[in-house]
């Protein structure tokens, strides 16, 4: 069955399966939204103009600039040019077809079963008339395009009807030329494959122009990031034999995105509070030799910046020579062992900071590519706590009323929560459903008693505004956490909020989901981290939330456990909001009163309950009540 099919199955009828996490494709791409929303993305495609170049054509993706790889080789930017979505790549990065246009949405929104041509990859003029110094060009100069491609990696399988083509131009005909194409992936085969080769002669005189061009492209739904398939070292030169399978090059594979202990982000606050406790003790770099013989590296190192100067230097402390021929290699660069080491500059005059860190490396042998050689990380501290890298590959949620979805933190320094943040990624139509936000306390390694359950029901929001994917959702109150806590959502439907899940971390030991009576864990297949931040009081919660820090209301309630009535007070209390809630959202009883009142709780069933308050000046406070007949 094709995925429009499925696809129109699960957004239309609310995934309709019982009681289940829900994993589910996207239907954008949040990288390229948020450089869209900031104003960074290249132009659309039709306001470039070609260059040409010589032979050879490399490009093996490491230049990770958005969209649509190098900007001197290709003349538009559909793909999406990533280091995250690719398995077991040769290099770090991968150019990655799906159903979305240049700027992260999808092609067609409006039409789920919405199927056809998506994504194209079209090479700038490549001359193959002659070379540098004038030489013409024969077919006997043995010209061959090879490259590696991937069907689904990190992101959603292409099923059978979906499809990869790469095309020649024909100059004289002025047309496109199929050289090679293979559809998706069989049902009931493996989606995990590995990368393969192939490799395409160039065997016909009408290709030797000044002119030539090549292009791939992809058919996909166009309702959404779906049919993924990675393209990587797309190599074209003079002098090849088709079993030129052997890359002449090391480089980093993988990116560098994390140097703190538990977090990719902390609050700047909490942080600089005990920065080297904070740090890992090293990072782990890792790099691939492609070539078939051992090397010898150098240059192995790590260099930190603060605000723009270089502010530490750290090499690999061991051997570099004889790295393995055709394998991966991890190289720990020490960071902190408890007595000294690099930190994050704690000193920085600012609410929030961020710092550049760079990996470099050098082999002694012919590096086809330079760009890999180098890898950049930013480690940015401002007013959350995050697992995740900020980019999601696929959506979870539950397809149950009632469902609830939690993420454990650790509180390193008691603060008060003030908002969460988190990003939701848009389903067909953009349904929007209302779901509550949940605190809990631990029991036993998870989540415990309610702590705060919003008052207020918040909506999904799909569309991302401003310079961030993430989406603020501001409490009705701060809450003071300490020690281990959870963040979560309560659902009000049985339609999953789609909630971005990041495969490239895994921190799936913290999420916890519960559509009956207890609380689970992810399957272990199910690697990754939830795109859900708590967001703690700082410095510009009036600029960035909108909101100001109000004290909480003093309220004493007795008795507590109760059995008939219970009374309240609030001192200094005037114009007083009151909702008693069950622990599901359910508004049992709500009145307004100045300074204290009495609740009739004798028609009231015995269990925990939660009672809202918020003054005209807009405190509020949260207490839970235990009624027991």
């Amino acid at each position: 069955m094709k995925k429009i099919v499925y696809l129109l199955f699960l957004f239309l009828m609310g995934y309709h399966v019982n009681g289940q996490l829900v994993f589910s494709p996207l239907s954008e791409n949040s990288v390229l939204v948020n450089k869209m929303e900031k104003g960074i993305l290249y132009a659309p495609p039709a306001e470039k103009s070609s260059i040409t170049v010589f032979l050879p054509f490399i490009d093996d993706f490491s230049r990770n600039h958005q969209p649509g790889a190098l900007i001197q080789l290709w003349d538009d930017n559909f793909v999406f040019v990533n280091p995250t979505y690719g398995v077991n790549p040769v290099t770090i990065g991968v150019a990655t077809f799906d159903g979305l246009n240049w700027d992260g949405y999808p092609y067609d929104f409006e039409n789920p079963t919405a199927y056809g041509d998506a994504d194209v990859l079209t090479s700038c003029m490549i001359n193959l008339n002659e070379d540098e110094n004038g030489i013409p060009y024969l077919l006997s100069d043995s010209i061959i395009l090879s490259f590696l491609y991937q069907p689904t990696g990190l992101g959603d399988k292409p099923e059978t009807e979906d499809s990869l083509v790469l095309e020649f131009y024909d100059a004289d005909a002025e047309s496109w030329v199929i050289q090679w194409n293979t559809r998706g992936i069989d049902p009931g085969e493996d989606p995990n494959a590995d990368f393969k080769w192939v490799l395409i002669p160039v065997n016909e005189e009408r290709y030797l122009r000044s002119n030539f061009r090549l292009r791939f492209r992809n058919k996909a739904t166009l309702s959404g990031n779906v049919d993924h398939w990675n393209i990587d070292m797309v190599w074209m030169d003079e002098n090849r034999v088709l079993s030129d399978t052997i890359i002449p090059d090391v480089g980093y594979q993988f990116p560098v995105n994390q140097m703190l202990n538990n977090y990719t982000s902390m609050p700047y606050s909490h942080y600089k509070f005990s920065a080297s406790a904070h740090m890992k003790e090293s990072v782990d770099a890792q790099l691939r030799n492609n070539q078939t013989t051992a090397v010898n590296l150098s240059n192995v190192k790590m260099r930190n910046f603060s605000q723009g100067v270089l502010v530490n230097e750290t090499p690999f402390p061991g051997n570099t020579n004889n790295f393995p021929a055709e394998s991966s290699q991890e190289y720990a660069i020490p960071l902190y062992d408890g007595g000294n080491g690099y930190v994050f500059d704690p000193n920085v005059d600012s609410a929030f900071a961020s710092f550049e860190n760079q990996f470099t490396m050098a082999s002694g042998t012919f590096d086809l590519v330079p760009d890999n050689d180098t890898i950049m990380y930013k480690q940015v501290f401002e007013n959350y706590y995050s697992y995740d890298d900020g980019s999601a590959e696929i959506g979870i949620g539950l397809n149950v009323n009632g469902g609830r979805l939690a993420c454990r933190y650790q509180a390193i320094v008691a603060d008060s929560i003030v908002a969460f943040k988190m990003y939701f990624n848009p389903i067909v139509n953009d349904p929007v459903f209302p779901f509550f936000m949940v605190i809990w306390d631990d029991n036993l390694g998870v989540p415990g008693e309610i702590t705060h359950f919003d008052e207020n029901f918040s909506f999904v929001k799909f569309v991302q505004e401003g310079p961030d994917i993430f989406s603020y959702y501001i409490l009705d109150n701060a809450v003071y956490v300490a020690g281990t806590y959870y963040i979560g959502l309560s659902q009000t439907s049985e339609m999953s909020l789609n909630l971005g899940f990041d495969r490239n971390t895994n921190t799936q030991e913290n999420i916890f989901f519960k559509t009956g009576i207890s609380w689970q864990t992810l399957p272990e297949s199910n690697t990754g981290s939830l795109m859900m931040r708590p967001v703690f009081q700082s410095e510009l919660d009036s600029i960035l939330l909108g909101i100001n820090t109000l004290e909480p209301l003093n309220v004493n309630i007795y008795p507590n456990p109760t059995n008939d009535h219970v009374t309240i007070s609030v001192i200094d209390g005037q114009n007083i909001d009151l909702q008693l809630l069950s622990l599901d959202g359910r508004v049992i009883l709500e009145t307004r009163f100045s300074g204290n009142t009495t609740l009739n709780t004798s028609d009231i069933p015995s269990g925990l309950y939660l009672i809202n308050f918020r003054n005209s000046q807009g405190s509020a406070r949260v207490e839970k009540l235990l009624i027991s007949h």
